[in-house]
């Protein structure tokens, strides 16, 4: 009977340490997911802005290129 009590206990421990090391594998990987999101979005959003500057300096640009060409029309 001494037997079978120490079989269901290990198999207890057994059970209790493979369901741990499954809750921190999962908690590890959800962690990883999270990071992986965050990075994308923060990448994304850098992006876009610097799209938006590199539009607005090619606005500024143009405008400028206009302003001389009005310019040198005018001395003529």
């Amino acid at each position: 009977m001494r037997v079978a009590a120490d079989d269901d206990s290990i198999t207890a421990t057994v059970v209790s340490v493979l369901l741990t090391l499954a809750f921190v594998g999962l908690s590890l990987l959800t962690l990883g997911v999270i990071y992986l999101s965050v990075q994308d979005f923060l990448q994304k959003r850098e992006k876009e802005k610097f799209e938006k500057e590199e539009a607005e300096r090619q606005k500024e640009e143009a405008r400028k290129k206009r302003a001389k060409s009005r310019k040198k029309r005018g001395n003529y």
